[in-house]
């Protein structure tokens, strides 16, 4: 009974949210901001960001965002001039590193922030909203 109301007031999602958290079910990721987030996905591996994003819309966006698909651009592929940071406002990040960078990082299963970059003094500080590029 009071589960058709909750459905009714405040939606079928909200209902199941409720249920899974009454049964010890919780997702702690989900709680995260995607700052966090994103800062965790520079330590991944170019793979493991490719099987995360298959997991979850949000993981999804996050794994193409411009944000870290730029972090990663400027950390692994050395030196931009001006008008590849051009190119990469009008294409996209993430387009810009698969077509110029990615087959000299192929074999690389480091994660976008090098072995040598990983200092917190290095990582990047990235928003907390997200875009996403194709």
């Amino acid at each position: 009974m009071l589960g058709c109301s909750v459905g009714v007031v405040f939606g079928q999602h909200t209902l199941e949210h409720c249920k899974a958290l009454c049964e010890g079910h919780y997702n702690y990721l989900d709680r995260l901001p995607n700052q966090l987030l994103l800062n965790i996905l520079y330590y991944l591996s170019f793979r493991d960001i490719g099987r995360l994003a298959q997991t979850c819309k949000r993981f999804w966006k996050l794994s193409n965002s411009s944000e870290l698909w730029e972090q990663t651009v400027r950390v692994r592929c050395g030196e931009l001039t001006p008008d590849m940071e051009l190119l990469a406002s009008a294409m996209g990040w993430r387009k810009i590193f698969f077509t110029f960078y990615h087959d000299k990082l192929l074999g690389s299963e480091a994660g976008p922030v090098s072995d040598s970059a990983t200092s917190a003094t290095v990582m990047p500080q990235v928003s907390a909203t997200t875009t996403t590029t194709t």
